[in-house]
């Protein structure tokens, strides 16, 4: 349960969630390659047990992760970044917030890592995002209004080169 699913390209990774008889959180990843028709098992996920974090793939052979909460459920600003094909996780520079319950998204070479809250806010979603940019492997500045509303961002999808769709909300960006 509550586990993230991205496409890498003929494959889908599964990573992390919670082991629905006992509620353990896992580290796990799990990689079904469709051409052979065949599941593998991944290297774990590093630093640490996490659970609703941000995910993202750059849809060629890396996925992005982000934020999410710890066993205690203290909200991570901490990020990393799997390589499908060397099967290994990066370290990543930290965000400058903690983002529990983010979204994370793809698009034109960078990570977004939308909304979510720090720990003192539980449950309270901010409107802004990060954006780590692959190139110069740094983090942007923090865009303070990039949602409309303050919202669970979980519901987000890049559909073209310039939009997201949040529900039935839209935002531009760039």
């Amino acid at each position: 349960m509550f586990c993230h699913l991205v496409g890498v390209g003929s494959e889908l990774v599964l990573i992390g969630g919670c082991d629905p008889l006992t509620w353990q959180v896992l580290e796990s990843v799990f990689i079904y390659n469709f051409v052979s028709g065949m599941w593998r098992r991944g290297a774990d996920m590093s630093g640490g047990k996490r659970l609703f974090f941000g995910c993202a793939s750059d849809f060629n052979q890396m996925v992005y992760v982000a934020g999410g909460h710890d066993k205690e459920k203290n909200a991570l600003k901490s990020t990393l970044v799997y390589d499908v094909t060397k099967n290994n996780w990066i370290k990543l520079p930290d965000m400058k917030k903690e983002r529990d319950e983010c979204m994370g998204l793809f698009h034109d070479g960078k990570f977004y890592v939308i909304g979510g809250y720090p720990t003192e806010m539980q449950g309270q979603f901010g409107r802004d995002a990060e954006i780590f940019d692959i190139t110069t492997w740094q983090w942007d500045p923090v865009q303070k209004d990039f949602l409309v509303d303050a919202m669970c961002a979980r519901t987000c999808v890049c559909v073209r080169a310039v939009v997201i769709h949040i529900c039935t909300r839209v935002v531009r960006i760039m």
